[in-house]
């Protein structure tokens, strides 16, 4: 009988869980910094807002069909995907404010690619922690999930604020770079393509691979927002 190996030295979850942790810092880095600089270039506070509720609007729009699309596509091109885009979207808008180019609409086109982004990114994280990490040690495994949100709230908000102070640039920089960063962790972790638990395709009587029957994507959503 193999041991279980220690969650501290699951060297995949770890890996996961800092890439987590590094991507989730960065996007808490310009929960702050996002508005005073829309703020700042616009003087109008409904503008400000009209960025956030986009991107807000982009990720609660998509995060249900997501979490089928996760079920049923290559979970660990999904996430390094998703966080790959996250940085050319963080880079592009660095490059605008750098330049002063920068307009209203692309604040908006922009926070909504970061929303649709992130809405991807949550399920794949949560379902992968299934399939690196034993079963008894789920507990900890999403105890340890939920510290890492929590403590990138605190310290995010006020370390982007912070940044913003010595630059515009500043906070979305370091933005661009822990998103690249976690994109690394990611693709190091090897995510599980499929869920572990998925049943083994059938052979017909010819000796083909018969599909799995499956509900459809329309239903699985559907039934996902009666729930909610």
């Amino acid at each position: 009988m193999t041991d279980i190996v220690p969650l501290r030295k699951n060297v995949r979850f770890q890996l996961l869980w800092v890439g987590s942790a590094v991507s989730q810092l960065g996007s808490e880095l310009t929960r702050l910094a996002m508005p005073l600089l829309v703020l700042a270039l616009t003087g109008s506070p409904g503008l400000t807002g009209v960025v956030a509720g986009a991107r807000t609007a982009a990720f609660l729009a998509v995060q249900i069909p997501a979490g089928v699309w996760v079920d049923r596509w290559d979970r660990r091109r999904m996430l390094i995907t998703a966080q790959g885009l996250q940085a050319v979207v963080s880079a592009l808008l660095t490059a605008l404010i750098i330049t002063g180019q920068i307009q209203v609409w692309q604040f908006i086109t922009l926070a909504v690619l970061d929303g649709l982004c992130a809405a991807f990114i949550g399920p794949v994280q949560d379902t992968a922690i299934r399939g690196i990490v034993p079963s008894g040690q789920l507990h900890s495994a999403y105890a340890q999930e939920e510290a890492r949100t929590h403590a990138a709230g605190l310290i995010g908000p006020p370390l982007g604020g912070l940044l913003y102070g010595l630059g515009r640039t500043v906070p979305f920089v370091v933005d661009t770079i822990t998103f690249l960063a976690a994109t690394l962790f990611y693709a190091f972790a090897k995510v599980p393509r499929r869920p572990a638990d998925e049943p083994q395709t059938p052979a017909r009587d010819d000796g083909q691979e018969q599909r799995p029957n499956r509900r459809s994507m329309r239903r699985e959503a559907a039934e996902a927002i009666a729930w909610l």
